[in-house]
């Protein structure tokens, strides 16, 4: 069980570091609305943010069962990764809101490299 919750723990870690990546593209996305920047590196961005959001759901999940399914079958509950997961996740949504917010006000853009 000790493994397990190792491997939770670097999955929340991991979890962090794909958040991150999701605010830088997020980001990049929302100023190419203020700077100049080019098309393609915009729909690029708005690309791998929508990838990201579903990538961080998926491992949010997976983080969230996990942690469930340890402190079901051990006597120690694992509860730091579970919050950390439900806000993490939170914040991943909320970007995904405003990079879907500034793409609705797009208008139909070309996703296309």
């Amino acid at each position: 069980m000790l493994e397990y919750r190792r491997l939770i723990e670097f999955t929340s870690r991991i979890h962090t570091y794909l958040l991150c990546l999701l605010l830088f593209f997020s980001l990049c996305y929302i100023l190419s609305f203020f700077i100049s920047l080019s098309l393609s590196f915009a729909s690029f961005s708005f690309f791998l943010s929508t990838v990201l959001i579903y990538l961080m759901l998926l491992l949010s999940l997976w983080i969230l069962f996990s942690s469930i399914h340890i402190s079901l079958m051990s006597s120690v509950v694992v509860y730091k990764p579970f919050l950390m997961s439900i806000l993490r996740l939170a914040g991943a949504l909320f970007l995904d809101a405003a990079v879907t917010f500034f793409h609705a006000l797009s208008g139909p853009v070309s996703l296309c490299f």
